[in-house]
């Protein structure tokens, strides 16, 4: 019921015995609004005018809506401005006439990549199209990214394979998207024992973490043996604490 466009209205009449000499001449409507109107009247030969016709609910509107593009409740990113999972782009508008008809629907985005956008439009009731709304800063990864445990420097066992001293365990990682954000803390192994490992994980700028990394069979003997001095067979004193030989 709607117009975006101009409006013309003709007038035209019927008369059964003199006939029509003239009618309104037709007229145009161009200012946007509802519930216009155009009236009009025609004279037939004899000079009688007719009853005025009026054509009603005439309702124009040639301005085009405004519309925006917003993600979905759910969509919104991490505080690193990622998502690891798919993001959905909603379309809304604005009309101050006619109203609006429809958008553009819900646009998803599974594909992983960063600074993706989306674009829709808003149609309103009288058929005009909104400029395109885009939305763009979209990152998404949902891979989980890499971890490896590694021994600090300084924390190497010795040719047996044991250490002496506390070993510190480190933890690192790789993503080949978003990038690294965190890794578990430095683990320095204290106690002694034979075959311990330390184990951790590293988490991604759209918070993927990574499968554990352990390490493992480190040795700690932190504790010095104790000797023991002893005289071999045949090395005894005499009675007398003395040796006459080696």
């Amino acid at each position: 019921g709607w117009n975006n466009a101009n409006v013309t209205v003709v007038f035209r009449g019927s008369d059964g015995l003199s006939g029509i000499d003239s009618c309104t001449a037709d007229t145009t409507l161009s200012d946007e609004g509802s519930t216009q109107s155009a009236s009009g009247t025609c004279r037939d030969v004899a000079g009688n005018i007719s009853a005025t016709a009026v054509l009603r609910g005439i309702n124009i509107d040639k301005t085009v809506p405004s519309a925006t593009a917003a993600r979905k409740a759910g969509s919104q990113p991490n505080g690193n401005g990622w998502n690891n999972a798919d993001v959905t782009v909603v379309f809304s508008g604005a009309d101050a006439l006619s109203g609006i008809d429809s958008c553009t629907a819900d646009t998803i985005l599974s594909d992983e990549g960063s600074n993706q956008s989306s674009s829709g439009t808003c149609t309103d009731l009288a058929g005009n199209v909104s400029a395109s709304a885009v939305l763009g800063g979209i990152n998404i990864d949902k891979t989980a990214p890499s971890a490896t445990a590694a021994r600090k420097s300084g924390s190497e066992p010795n040719g047996n394979g044991w250490n002496k001293a506390n070993v510190t365990v480190v933890f690192s990682g790789a993503d080949g998207l978003s990038g690294i954000d965190s890794c578990t803390a430095d683990t320095t192994l204290s106690g002694e024992g034979s075959n311990q490992s330390a184990s951790g994980t590293c988490t991604d700028l759209a918070g993927n973490v990574s499968a554990t990394a352990t390490l493992g069979g480190i040795n700690i003997d932190k504790t010095a043996p104790s000797a023991t001095a002893a005289r071999k067979t045949g090395s005894e004193p005499n009675g007398n604490k003395w040796n006459t030989a080696n």
